[in-house]
């Protein structure tokens, strides 16, 4: 056993002070450690060691000396009588006054005395710090350096977001930093500014002084003292800004630590803003969000010191990255949280968060009023703004995601807020860490927190504002919806509503409930090309039904007929092709009996592409043709491109190359007055094509790749993969077998978000084209597998896909025969549909990037060493996703696999991709055998 050191063995200092600073030398220099080692190995800074040690801090935490007897692995006796020497008491001055809880009154001035009077320690908190480590390290960076001009440092944040635990943290680190001290100073009780000089003094110990005011009481003693005060809470009493102004002036070594849910304005101020817990993007692997979510470690914590049982499980992670996203990573709220853990589990917990101010009620009885509840902690910030700012805070709860100045004004403003005064008005929002503001290129963005926004919201009915500012809301969005016509969007207008996606179904849904239904139609209408472009057919289809189906009224036909039309489009986009002639005809019903020529236009259009598929070429030509007519005669550009384009389309699929340029010509003219991206994108594409057949293979690359750049672009998948698919059969036509698998990859690949049966049918016929010289069986399953897809979604070859799906099987008859041939087209066909048809797209995508990938001058993954496998550093769960790619499982069933997303399963193999460094799932197929991986999961 080891021996008491002589500081320990009876012998005291003077004070005990010296007997403690001793006692842990002696101990140290008989362990054999540095000051540095022990540091580390008891979990304190080199400075606090060192300060214990000199004798400088003097009285250390219970906590701290244990955490040392731990390092020093101190037997029984000797811990019991180290610890012992932190209960010895402390000289100090005759006249020193003990601190008392604050409760300061008028009568009662201190006054500085001759010496110090002993401190207060700092508040203990109950629970440790999270997630809080490198504030904490930026803090003391700052009120540490006596080179660096930090005079004055403001916490800022929303209620609830840890400002004060992170202030004791900062304060603890910097208490042997400070000569004189550091002191803590809670204003909360506070209801008077002029009493915040006399709490400040009754905080430092300081005695009553007749005839002397506060303010002098305090530069007195200050003056030439190396102090540090952190003024906890400060918003509320922000008026007393001039007291510290006067206390920086006239104390030069004195600096003054601040939280506050609002800046003080004062030029000495650092601005610091305490931001949420990181929870890390809603599409982020489950592995990395626990690993790395600040926010997530925060709730475990806390839910296991309510219950000790609680574990994170698979079953359980899930709900609880899902309660710290949806409360924006807010410490309290978090928390809150957690203590329903021993009655709720994660999953009912979420699930109730709608309601999260009755939820999040059972807080630490302990803590102050305004931490026990999340209502209470936003009644604390709403009380403290002015009316006006409340009711800017109020409406700008009707916003669903963030908004712009613009945005603010167009809503927010009225005859009760100029839109002038509304812009200074939501800087104090901003100030008051209410509003949250990012840049987005130029111009800057405001959004709430969604814990701020639904308590904005509950405010915002209080006020009998709802209706109004709703509707106003809706007004916006039919603005922007309509800044240019539907038909004629270009990408920036696109790229706009698809930033507004939250706007606008808050919008559609308050048309429906409010029955403000031709409001309605037309934000449908308008939304329509953007739906499209962004291939969400189910999503755009759904609110045109739901918006027609309540347009009763006589005068709302005509839009209805058109809502009925767009809908039909789009269900015909997804592939539905008999939901969507039937949309289409009962659309073009009514734009006849209305007499709306626009209406029948758009539904000759689009019933157009419908009876095409099914090869009933003259309905769809004559189609086509009545929408060019009244296309011209209402002197609509957009239309009359469109259907341009589309004719062109079926007169190259006809094989008719000379009228395909006619209607080209026409289109391109059009173009040169007024530009359409959508038609000019797809109308290159064709006239590529065109140019190909001709033998001018060098134009038909250009115009092909202007084509695919444009849409894009625009972000027109649907259109992409019209332009890749012609682009493949230019390339095949030219021999160039690496070109052709690049763009047929690009075909299938794109079919994964728009499901389009048409992509997929012409992407595995471009695929068996590709392959059949070599596998001619494999080839000839891919044209069975086409023609399936064809059936099922009524889609017929046109001329020109027939002949070259002739020339395809009859190459793979020469090979391996007609019998064979046939064998593998009946093969081919029962793999058209659910899970087979995804397991023949991605092996196809597979297949297709491998062939392309030839081109690459890097050595295929079949002959990277073995020693990768080693050093890939890919976890358990990538393992397993990466097994399962190369089995030949698409995302969907992956996901199914594993009962995970199948944005998850994307991401996961994102990042496998990019540790081994390769470029395809096919590659990835190759090095997982390579590897040996399937035999060691076998």
């Amino acid at each position: 056993m080891r021996t008491l050191p002589s500081a320990l063995d009876g012998g005291t200092g003077a004070d005990g002070r010296s007997t403690l600073a001793r006692s842990i030398r002696d101990f140290r220099a008989r362990a054999g450690f540095s000051q540095a080692a022990l540091a580390e190995r008891a979990g304190l800074s080199v400075a606090a060691l060192a300060a214990i040690e000199q004798g400088t801090r003097r009285r250390p935490y219970v906590h701290t000396l244990a955490a040392l007897a731990d390092a020093l692995e101190l037997a029984a006796p000797e811990r019991a009588a180290l610890l012992a020497l932190v209960d010895q008491p402390v000289a100090q001055p005759a006249n020193a006054a003990s601190a008392v809880p604050v409760q300061p009154v008028a009568a009662s001035v201190p006054s500085a005395s001759a010496s110090a009077p002993a401190l207060p320690s700092l508040p203990e908190p109950a629970t440790r710090l999270i997630g809080r480590d490198q504030d904490v390290r930026t803090a003391v960076a700052f009120l540490r350096d006596e080179a660096r001009p930090v005079r004055l440092l403001s916490l800022l944040g929303p209620g609830g977001v840890g400002k004060t635990r992170l202030a004791l943290a900062i304060a603890r680190e910097l208490q042997t930093v400070y000569a004189d001290g550091v002191v803590f100073v809670d204003l909360t009780p506070l209801r008077a500014v002029e009493l915040v000089s006399a709490t400040i003094a009754i905080s430092l110990g300081l005695q009553e002084s007749a005839g002397r005011s506060p303010r002098a009481v305090l530069s007195d003693y200050l003056r030439d003292r190396h102090v540090l005060l952190v003024l906890d809470n400060f918003e509320h009493v922000i008026d007393a800004t001039p007291l510290l102004a006067e206390l920086l002036a006239s104390c030069s070594r004195l600096k003054v630590l601040t939280t506050s849910r609002a800046a003080l304005g004062l030029r000495e101020e650092q601005r610091m803003w305490v931001e949420p817990l990181r929870t890390d993007a809603a599409d982020a692997p489950i592995e990395q969000v626990l690993a790395r979510s600040s926010a997530v470690e925060l709730f475990v914590d806390r839910a296991s010191s309510v219950d000790p049982s609680f574990a994170l499980e698979p079953l359980s992670a899930h709900a609880v990255v899902e309660i710290c996203r949806r409360l924006d990573g807010l410490p309290l709220a978090i928390e809150l949280a957690a203590a329903r853990i021993p009655a709720l589990s994660p999953r009912q917990i979420a699930a109730h968060l709608g309601n999260r101010f009755e939820l999040l009620t059972a807080g630490n009885r302990g803590a102050p009023g305004r931490q026990q509840t999340l209502r209470e902690a936003m009644d604390w910030s709403y009380e403290l703004l002015r009316e006006p700012e409340r009711r800017l805070l109020r409406r700008l709860a009707v916003f669903a995601g963030g908004w712009s100045l613009e945005a603010a004004r167009s809503v927010c403003a009225g005859p009760d807020m100029d839109e002038m005064v509304l812009v200074d008005i939501l800087g104090e929002l901003v100030d008051n860490s209410l509003v949250t503001v990012e840049r987005h290129g130029l111009d800057m963005r405001y959004r709430l927190l969604e814990t701020v926004r639904q308590y904005a919201w509950e405010r915002l009915a209080q006020s009998g504002e709802t209706n109004v500012t709703r509707d106003r809301h809706r007004e916006w969005c039919l603005k922007l919806v309509e800044r240019v016509e539907p038909e004629w969007l270009d990408a920036e207008q696109v790229a706009l509503l698809d930033g507004m996606q939250d706007e606008l179904r808050a919008a559609l849904r308050w048309s429906l409930d409010a029955g403000h239904v031709e409001a309605g139609l037309r934000l449908g209408i308008g939304c329509w090309p953007m739906w499209y472009l962004r291939a969400r057919f189910e999503e755009g289809r759904t609110w045109l039904l739901e918006l027609q189906g309540a347009a009763s009224d006589a005068e709302l036909q005509v839009l209805r007929g058109r809502a009925l039309a767009f809908a039909g489009h789009l269900s015909f986009a997804e592939g539905d092709t008999g939901g969507g002639e039937s949309l289409l005809r009962e659309g073009l019903a009514i734009a006849e009996r209305e007499g709306d020529d626009t209406g029948i236009c758009i539904c000759s259009m689009y019933l157009g592409h419908v009876v095409g598929l099914r090869s009933t070429r003259a309905e769809s030509e004559a189609l086509y043709e009545r929408a060019l007519v009244l296309a011209r005669a209402l002197g609509s550009w957009p239309w009359q491109t469109r259907a341009l384009m589309v004719l062109a389309r079926v007169s190259y699929e006809q094989g008719e190359l000379v009228r395909t340029q006619d209607f080209v010509d026409e289109a391109l003219q059009l173009f040169a007055v007024r530009d359409h991206p959508t038609s000019r994108g797809r109308i290159l594409a064709v006239s590529g094509r065109v140019a190909a057949l001709s033998g001018d293979h060098v134009r038909a690359r250009s115009l092909g790749a202007e084509s695919i750049a444009l849409l894009d672009q625009l972000g027109d998948k649907q259109g992409q993969a019209f332009a890749h698919g012609l682009a493949a059969h230019s390339a095949l036509d030219r021999s160039d077998r690496v070109d052709a698998a690049r763009h047929l990859a690009a075909v299938l690949s794109l079919t994964r978000e728009t499901h389009e049966r048409m992509a997929i049918a012409r992407g595995l016929e471009g695929m068996a084209e590709l392959q059949v010289e070599n596998t001619p069986e494999r080839a000839a399953r891919l044209v069975g597998t086409a023609a399936g897809v064809r059936e099922s979604a009524r889609i017929a070859a046109a001329p020109i896909e027939r002949d070259r799906l002739e020339v395809v099987l009859a190459q793979a008859e020469r090979t391996i025969g007609p019998g064979a041939v046939s064998e593998a087209v009946a093969a081919g066909r029962p793999r058209s549909s659910g899970a087979h048809l995804g397991a023949v797209i991605e092996q196809a995508i597979a297949d297709a990037e491998a062939m392309a990938y030839v081109k690459t001058e890097t050595p295929p993954p079949a002959r990277m060493p073995r020693a990768v496998a080693q050093d890939s550093g890919l976890t358990r769960r990538e393992q397993d996703v990466a097994r399962l790619v190369a089995r030949g499982l698409d995302s969907r069933q992956i996901a199914a696999a594993l009962v995970i997303t199948e944005g998850t399963v994307r991401v996961h193999v994102e990042h496998i991709l990019a540790k081994l460094e390769l470029h395809s799932r096919s590659q990835l197929a190759v090095w997982v055998v390579e590897h040996g991986m399937l035999q060691a999961a076998d």
